[in-house]
């Protein structure tokens, strides 16, 4: 199933922008002891629906850009993978959101998830993959 709303996004690089100082690394100090994480790891199963969110961001167009990927059973919304990938300095939006499809459906694969359905914000994407658009650029 390929539907667009809700995903999650990624930033590239070493994840500080130009007005970036002293509140975004107050903000990784906080976030990294009030998260409460999940004790026991989601056991993938053949009989389970999961969920994958993808995103890709690029700051420019082209420019630096980053990929990401959420992985979740549908049944409680368990996370089972969260996934970031940097792409470098001259990736275009389109790239990063394939990147990050690709991204997940790897680690899918990997996890031996046969049952998904498919979420992402990017029109062009969806409708690229279920063929409703034609694909004009061979480096998607």
């Amino acid at each position: 199933m390929w539907s667009r709303g809700a995903s999650t996004s990624a930033r590239g690089g070493d994840g500080k922008t130009e007005d970036d100082g002293e509140d975004t690394e107050r903000a990784r100090a906080v976030g990294a002891d009030d998260v409460e994480e999940d004790k026991d790891p989601v056991v993938v199963s053949s009989e389970d629906v999961y969920v994958l969110e993808f995103d890709g961001a690029s700051r420019g167009n082209p420019g630096e850009a980053g990929a990401g990927a959420l992985l979740r059973r549908k049944r409680d919304d368990r996370i089972v993978e969260e996934l970031l990938e940097y792409l470098g300095r001259e990736r275009t939006v389109n790239e990063a959101e394939y990147a990050a499809l690709c991204l997940g459906l790897r680690k899918a694969v990997e996890l031996g998830i046969t049952k998904i359905d498919v979420r992402g914000d990017s029109k062009l994407i969806v409708n690229q993959v279920d063929g409703s658009f034609k694909l004009k650029s061979a480096n998607l």
